[in-house]
């Protein structure tokens, strides 16, 4: 059986609309993608090292790929600093 880390179940949620949050990224994440539409109301970016993941009727961020830590850092970052 696996461990799970509390952090595992930690979450991260976008309570603003689709615009603000594209400025977020850009802006103060500072990294470079595409955003899509795949269906419903889910919304992708997609760079060459991170994935971002958005569905507005859950508010909630979910982050992959390779620099996912650095990216979850970053957000972190910005919560504390307000």
């Amino acid at each position: 059986m696996a461990t799970t880390l509390l952090s595992d179940n930690l979450g991260i949620a976008w309570t603003g609309d689709f615009e603000s949050l594209k400025q977020f990224v850009s802006e103060h994440l500072n990294i470079d993608g595409v955003w899509s539409s795949p269906g419903s109301d889910k919304k992708l970016f997609t760079s060459e090292n991170v994935i971002i993941s958005w569905r507005k009727s859950k508010s909630v961020l979910v982050v992959s790929g390779e620099k996912a830590v650095n990216i979850v850092n970053g957000l972190c970052k910005q919560i504390c600093n307000g």
